[in-house]
């Protein structure tokens, strides 16, 4: 569903967007006010809301806004209770269709998930295997695993589980400028490896290391 082009300084970056996602692309008011408000106090009228498909439509709505300049914020359920999920610019909206289980590894305990999915139905899924995904906060049943992973969920259970990122053993993001990378963890050769890169993923390692050593304080 694509609604119409508005009007203002929203108009270019529409129609970049609607002829390059296969998803949903929305600018319209009535579409705006849904997303302009999340589980916080906050309220913030974004620029418009894509609801994407893949990861295909994802890099795109991340090129265009890099080229326009314009913030992105990534949503599922909305559940934020800080205002996360609300911003002036484009929200990406994953839940509607970027919801899928990718594969289930019972043999060593691990699942690849679409970030859409939410935690009670991921947990139903792997329920059958005898597994869970351990982090459990109270909105389970909206959270999606996209925002468990940025918000670095726990629940009433992290003491004995451990918080999501105690979960996590690698992520495939999508950086600001539209490029895919696999994050993991790395081993001293493989960092030398990422900060000897000539790319956007080399900067972004350089910087965490520059701030890193700024801030540990002297080892004597």
């Amino acid at each position: 569903m694509k609604s119409s082009i508005p009007t203002g300084k929203s108009t270019e970056i529409f129609r970049e967007l609607s002829e390059n996602v296969g998803g949903e692309v929305r600018f319209d008011n009535y579409s705006r006010q849904m997303y302009s408000t999340d589980g916080s106090i906050y309220k913030i009228d974004p620029l418009g809301v894509v609801i994407p498909r893949n990861s295909d439509d994802v890099i795109s709505v991340h090129e265009i806004s890099s080229k326009n300049k314009t913030i992105i914020t990534p949503r599922g359920g909305g559940t934020s209770l800080s205002g996360q999920t609300v911003n002036s610019g484009i929200v990406v909206d994953f839940s509607k269709y970027m919801n899928k289980i990718i594969e289930v590894c019972p043999e060593e305990k691990w699942v690849r998930a679409q970030p859409g999915i939410t935690i009670d139905n991921l947990n139903r899924h792997l329920s059958s295997y005898g597994l869970f995904f351990t982090p459990d906060p109270s909105t389970s049943s909206r959270a999606n695993i996209g925002g468990a992973m940025g918000n670095n969920s726990c629940g009433a259970h992290s003491i004995l589980y451990g918080k999501t990122v105690d979960q996590v053993l690698e992520m495939e993001i999508i950086l600001s400028n539209g490029s895919k990378i696999l994050c993991s963890e790395n081993s001293l050769n493989e960092l030398k490896t990422k900060l000897s890169l000539q790319s956007f993923e080399g900067m972004i390692y350089k910087s965490v290391v520059d701030i890193s050593t700024r801030a540990a304080p002297e080892v004597k």
